[in-house]
């Protein structure tokens, strides 16, 4: 699980649908949540909270992407890689701190990734 502290920046709110922005270091990160400030007071601007998401969910690209869908988009080194047969964990060093992601094997034998890349 990766897991950063954050600030909500600006909240969206239709029907049972939020788009929270989150201010996380230098970057901002957006996350939908199935709550509105009616039934979840938490969700406030300015509020201190915790991006949990799972290392499944980090997404790796070896360039540029500007035409797709993805709202949360990093920049970063990978630090480390651990080769299983099927699976592979990357760490990887961003602007707001380290990340896990678990990726197939063979994608990072296809993407060619090397730690430092």
């Amino acid at each position: 699980m990766n897991q950063l502290s954050g600030k909500i920046e600006n909240i969206e709110t239709k029907n049972s649908l939020s788009f929270v922005s989150i201010k996380v270091g230098t970057a901002t990160l957006f996350a939908i949540v199935m709550q509105t400030l009616h039934n979840s007071p938490h969700l406030k601007i300015g509020n201190s909270i915790q991006v949990i998401f799972k290392a499944t969910e980090v997404i790796i690209s070896t360039g540029l992407v500007d035409h797709i869908s993805l709202q949360n988009r990093l920049a970063g080194k990978i630090y480390t890689i651990e080769s299983g047969i099927l699976m592979s964990r990357l760490l990887l060093k961003t602007e707001i701190g380290m990340l896990i992601s678990v990726i197939p094997t063979i994608s990072v034998n296809r993407l060619e990734l090397k730690v430092d890349s």
